[in-house]
């Protein structure tokens, strides 16, 4: 799969689990999600990211619509 900033390869790895010096994951912390990331430009993507993308999207449609078509 094409990388959508660089055109790069993108690889499978594993999700990344975040941690700090109070939390430490556990192994059910992890996402069960795929993630890829960019080996040209670093780009990292995940179900969280692809989430977000597609909401901001959807907000972006609805904005952009004809007054008419919000009362409708």
């Amino acid at each position: 799969m094409p990388c959508r900033r660089c055109k790069g390869l993108l690889v499978a790895i594993p999700p990344l689990a975040w941690e700090s010096g109070e939390y430490q994951p556990s192994p059910d912390d992890t996402l069960g999600f795929p993630a890829w990331q960019c080996v040209n430009c670093g780009d990292y993507i995940d179900a969280v990211i692809l989430a977000n993308r597609m909401a901001t999207a959807r907000s972006v449609e609805v904005s952009e619509a004809s007054p008419e078509a919000l009362v409708a």
